[in-house]
């Protein structure tokens, strides 16, 4: 009776070890090199600003230009949808290194750099 309460013991322990997820690696972003013109900006033309999203949408604030990003920005708008609750862009979130670069340049005040 003890060896097949240790069998199965031992089986539960390996499968609980077999399942445990293994978190994705975050490359490390040096913040200082994160710029609006040059880091986020592609980010948003690529991701966010597409058709029927932000970009044309009469019902969606325009990205297209600094102004209505970084009042999202400021206000925490953004980091709530992109990095807290993760649903935007719609189609899937970003990368984990896309959002630490924006999560970088929404720490530093939403810079126009």
């Amino acid at each position: 009776m003890i060896k097949k309460i240790g069998f199965c013991f031992g089986c539960t322990i390996i499968f609980i070890a077999a399942c445990r997820h293994d978190k994705e690696i975050i490359p490390a972003t040096d913040c200082s090199t994160v710029k609006y013109s040059t880091t986020i900006k592609p980010i948003i033309d690529a991701k966010c600003e597409i058709p029927g999203c932000h970009a044309g949408n009469p019902d969606t604030d325009d990205y297209s230009a600094y102004d209505q990003l970084a009042e999202h920005a400021q206000v925490g708008d953004l980091k709530k949808v992109i990095i807290d609750d993760r649903t935007m862009p719609p189609n899937g979130p970003l990368s984990q290194a896309e959002q630490t670069k924006i999560l970088c340049w929404i720490k530093a005040g939403a810079p126009h750099n």
